[in-house]
């Protein structure tokens, strides 16, 4: 298929076509095709486009995708781990206030590097005591953040412990801002 629209483009405009619609011809068909590869089409942000390839299951029910794909020319910006500390450092022995306090803090940190949200690549979480309540709600909470735009990549590992002995939850993210 890719090589029929390639030959029938260069027959129509006799090789003389647009250099950056042939590259990105060439990158859109050639790993769509090679991986069978679903796009997000909800993704408003352009320097992010997260993926599901076919071949895996559809992690979307979990709150998020399996691969999040940079376009050129972006600046990414990492967070460091934030957990569920407000701004005086008060930290609430509940799990859902952690996972909500830790997810805001996440978004003023992004916010200082002037990102958002719906830049975020890929977060890795750290759960103390991991169990399928809390897996739960991490997901909703997740689906909370992030809305109608499909969740970033995601890594959980569940710890024994964190930093402080009263944190429950820590998250990470890498957000890409085109520049």
């Amino acid at each position: 298929m890719r090589r029929d629209i390639l030959t029938y483009l260069r027959q129509v405009s006799r090789g003389r076509w647009h250099t950056g619609l042939r590259e990105w011809l060439n990158s859109a068909l050639a790993y769509s095709t090679a991986y069978g590869a679903y796009f997000m089409d909800k993704n408003s942000n352009p320097a992010v486009q997260l993926l599901n390839p076919a071949g895996l299951y559809d992690p979307a029910p979990n709150g998020y995708s399996h691969v999040a794909r940079l376009a050129p020319n972006v600046r990414l910006v990492y967070t460091a781990g934030q957990g569920g500390e407000n701004a005086e450092s008060q930290l609430s022995p509940d799990f859902a206030e952690q996972v909500r306090q830790a997810f805001a803090n996440v978004q003023i940190a992004l916010a200082a590097a002037d990102a958002q949200i719906k830049d975020v690549a890929k977060i890795t979480v750290l759960i103390v005591d991991h169990s399928m309540e809390r897996l739960q709600i991490l997901g909703a909470e997740i689906s909370r953040v992030w809305g109608e735009l499909p969740a970033p990549a995601c890594t959980l590992i569940p710890v024994p412990r964190l930093a402080l002995d009263e944190m429950l939850f820590e998250v990470e993210a890498v957000a890409a801002v085109a520049v």
